[in-house]
């Protein structure tokens, strides 16, 4: 009788323990329909500043990156902040503490951009006392640092797949110099500290000194990860400036077209990291263009007409082969459509939200559910962290599919939804709410300017999305 208790007691312990961990790894499991799938976490714009507690600068400024997280300790400072802040020490530990979580025996983790707090030259000056550069490029270097091995140490082995974002340089805001020396300084940390030597070296650092691109394909990942820096393309990036040439954009775009022609005759499914998402610029729309009716007498753009152009035209006939986009940068939880040529269906550019709430959002991060089979995706999660209440910690906020009622693929489901959005109040309620991370207090969207948002999702074009906002409000 003792040996059947202990070992009914010793099963009954596995089976809990089994339980237990498959809980908490949450990386592996079935869809809806039996399919077998694993996981994929992604966050984005961190937006880091080590400037919180200005107490803390000279010891950060005289010590080495590994040394950081002791100074951040000694804080007197032990929030979060709040909507409109940039990303403290406490924020930035609670948020990668969460994804590290949801990222359990992921192949890759995906990171879209934007180490960098806004302003951080300034802030930099301001407390130095004076406008040293190689002090500044020393401290940027440091902080970088840090923000790398803050990553390696929560995420094991698993490749950190990223791009880099408009804040990411030594030379400021949309200011990334192709060929610049914060390539040169950050090619051989990224790779082997993110990236852990997940793509072949020779090409990587080729391409990443050259503009900040590469391409990687991490052991177990089943694709190709083409991550661009879509900075070169935005508006904002300074390409008559004396060190600056239009000539690095293109150099990218035909490196983009050399790349993919290669990995479709290789037969490999493809990725498209990026920062700044092609597409509208649905913020400044409205801000900039709209009027009390709803009626906008023109568009803003996120990029330069003439890379946007080129772009499509290059992925045009990579339907097949382009399965998937990330992108960052708006800090808000929502996404963009394009259509290949020919019968393919659509394919998405999901924006993943912010961790730093400067734009008043909430903080937050997607999971994505894959078919462990062939990479599709089919769903994704997403998880928040509310500054409104008492003790903020990030929870699960919503899954796609079962908050829109929907059918994976996630593909197919996008797309449909984008149809749902022009008739069903539910799902645009629903869109709204969590647009902000379910705190929409900073930029409410009304009736008046969520056409705006809505025809932003699949219209990549100026004058479509302008027709498009006009057809709605006259409607």
């Amino acid at each position: 009788m003792f040996l059947k208790l202990k070992k009914s007691i010793f099963l009954n312990g596995f089976l809990l323990l089994c339980l237990l961990l498959l809980v908490i790894a949450g990386c592996a499991g079935s869809g809806s329909d039996g399919t077998a799938t694993t996981r994929v976490v992604v966050f984005s714009d961190v937006h880091f500043t080590p400037y919180d507690d200005p107490r803390l600068f000279p010891d950060l400024v005289a010590a080495d990156a590994d040394q950081w997280p002791a100074i951040f300790e000694r804080s007197s400072v032990t929030t979060m902040g709040t909507w409109g802040d940039e990303s403290n020490y406490n924020l930035l530990v609670s948020a990668l503490d969460a994804v590290s979580r949801h990222a359990v025996d992921n192949t890759v983790v995906i990171f879209t951009g934007d180490m960098l707090a806004h302003h951080f030259s300034d802030n930099f000056y301001n407390l130095y006392g004076s406008r040293d550069e190689a002090a500044y490029q020393a401290f940027v270097l440091k902080t970088v640092t840090f923000f790398s091995n803050q990553l390696r140490a929560r995420f094991g082995d698993q490749p950190v797949v990223f791009t880099l974002g408009n804040n990411d340089s030594y030379a400021g805001d949309y200011a990334i110099k192709p060929g610049g020396r914060f390539l040169t300084d950050t090619a051989g940390l990224f790779y082997h500290t993110l990236l852990e030597a997940g793509a072949d070296p020779e090409p990587f650092m080729q391409s990443y000194q050259a503009g900040g691109y590469f391409s990687a394909d991490p052991a177990g990942s089943k694709i190709m990860f083409i991550s661009l820096n879509t900075v070169m393309f935005s508006t904002h990036w300074p390409e008559t400036t004396p060190g600056y040439s239009e000539q690095d954009a293109w150099d990218q775009l035909d490196w983009l077209e050399t790349t993919l022609a290669a990995a479709a005759a290789r037969q490999h499914a493809v990725w498209l990291i990026m920062h700044v998402p092609p597409g509208a610029n649905i913020y400044t729309t409205v801000k900039t263009y709209m009027d009390d009716t709803g009626h906008v007498s023109d568009g803003a753009m996120m990029w330069r007409e003439k890379y946007q152009t080129r772009f499509l035209e290059i992925i045009a006939p990579y339907g097949d082969t382009i399965h998937f986009g990330l992108a960052g940068h708006t800090h808000m939880d929502e996404y963009r459509l394009w259509r290949p040529d020919g019968n393919a269906p659509a394919r998405p550019i999901v924006v993943t939200p912010s961790i730093s709430p400067i734009f008043g959002n909430n903080p937050g991060f997607k999971e994505l559910t894959l078919s462990s089979e062939n990479w599709q995706v089919l769903d994704y999660a997403v998880s928040i962290c509310r500054l409104e209440d008492p003790e903020p910690a990030f929870a699960r906020s919503y899954s796609f599919l079962q908050t829109y009622m929907l059918q994976m693929p996630l593909s197919a489901a996008l797309d449909t939804l984008y149809s749902n959005l022009a008739s069903s109040t539910n799902d645009s309620r629903a869109y709204i709410d969590h647009y902000y991370s379910e705190h929409n207090a900073a930029s409410p969207i009304s009736d008046i300017t969520w056409p705006a948002y809505r025809c932003g999702i699949a219209h990549m074009e100026r004058g479509a999305y302008v027709d498009c906002i006009n057809f709605s409000t006259t409607k």
